[in-house]
């Protein structure tokens, strides 16, 4: 009898003393539960593959319990009570997941979705309730449609249309995506934000909305398949190189009213020739237009197919990376008006003997 009653104590003592977030509870086999916090609870459905967090407040940095395999979730459930989540954390990426459900109260930070966590999602679910989110057709939106925050990685349709309301597709809102190949833009989309369309796995063709005014950095980055881009006159702006690592790029064309670009045999350049912005791929040699006083940053990034560039007379700056990953470049023939080298600007030109002058 003492030797039971002593072994209750030694449990008592052992449960008082372990932390409210390391309590874990099973069900049936491969479920589990337990508490995040003091006022949020997590629990797993094995059978749905569904990790769902109940309570009230933000979810802080958390680990998912080694008792949970993350390959198993497929699905994630923010109830109406759960604000925010450090869901992008590095141990909290969960790459098997499909569908993800925000509650009313949930306020969606962009870094939740990146960084290759979200590479099965197929599907985005908000609550009706939420008064700042929206979800049509398994895409995230803001409450009124106006931006487009998400369209997940893993929706199929080869050809998406926009609704007419989307003003602005979000940073990395495309990001990632496997199917899509051509997007049909609504007349009312005026900005694009960097990172948009990132690494579009099967994106071919984009022409640029017509009353967009500014293309950033990286926005087409990593776009494998592009081929072919069309800027409208309204741009007036292209911020570093948006077209950076889409080795099948080899269309660029402009609309001949934009005042402040050109495509000179698909390279693209200021209208006024000053600067060479992009060059795209399939040339092995090119001469720079004389009028060029500036090869921009990245330019001619990755381009593994040219053998041997003439810079022009009046090249006068070469900016950082213009040239990096040249692997093919085996000639350069500079100026010597050239004042400036960049930071990288021939870095990985693994082929590259020799730069004479003209």
């Amino acid at each position: 009898m003492k030797r039971t009653i002593s072994i209750l104590l030694s449990l008592l003592i052992l449960l008082s003393s372990t932390p409210l977030s390391g309590l874990i509870a099973f069900a049936e086999e491969g479920d589990a539960s337990g508490q995040v916090d003091e006022n949020i609870s997590w629990s797993f459905d094995a059978a749905t593959k569904t990790l769902t967090f109940t309570g009230e407040g933000s979810i802080p940095s958390w680990t998912i319990p080694s008792t949970v395999n993350k390959d198993d979730i497929e699905n994630l459930v923010y109830a109406d009570g759960i604000n925010n989540s450090f869901y992008y954390n590095g141990n909290f990426r969960i790459s098997s997941l499909k569908t993800i459900t925000f509650g009313k109260s949930f306020w969606i930070e962009p870094q939740i979705f990146g960084n290759g966590s979200e590479s099965s999602l197929e599907a985005i679910y908000v609550s009706e309730d939420n008064t700042n989110y929206c979800s049509v057709d398994g895409v995230l939106y803001s409450k009124h449609m106006d931006r487009l925050i998400k369209y997940p990685a893993a929706k199929s349709g080869s050809v998406v249309a926009l609704p007419e309301s989307v003003v602005t597709i979000g940073n990395g809102a495309f990001s990632g995506n496997v199917y899509a190949k051509y997007i049909e833009f609504g007349s009312k989309v005026t900005s694009i934000i960097s990172g948009a369309f990132s690494s579009c796995q099967s994106l071919k063709y984009v022409e640029i909305p017509e009353k967009v005014t500014i293309i950033p950095y990286g926005c087409f980055s990593g776009c494998k398949e592009l081929s072919e881009v069309f800027i409208p006159k309204a741009v007036n702006s292209i911020s570093g190189n948006p077209f950076i690592n889409c080795p099948k790029l080899t269309t660029i064309k402009v609309d001949p009213e934009n005042e402040c670009y050109v495509s000179s045999s698909n390279v693209l350049y200021t209208s006024d020739y000053k600067t060479l912005v992009h060059f795209p791929s399939s040339k092995q040699t090119y001469t720079i237009n004389n009028n060029t006083k500036r090869i921009a940053k990245y330019a001619f990034y990755n381009n593994q197919d040219i053998e041997k560039v003439v810079l022009s007379e009046a090249l006068e700056y070469i900016d950082d990376y213009a040239f990096s990953g040249c692997t093919s470049l085996k000639e350069v023939t500079k100026s010597e008006s050239l004042l400036s080298i960049g930071e990288g600007a021939f870095e990985g030109c693994t082929s590259l003997k020799e730069v004479t002058s003209s």
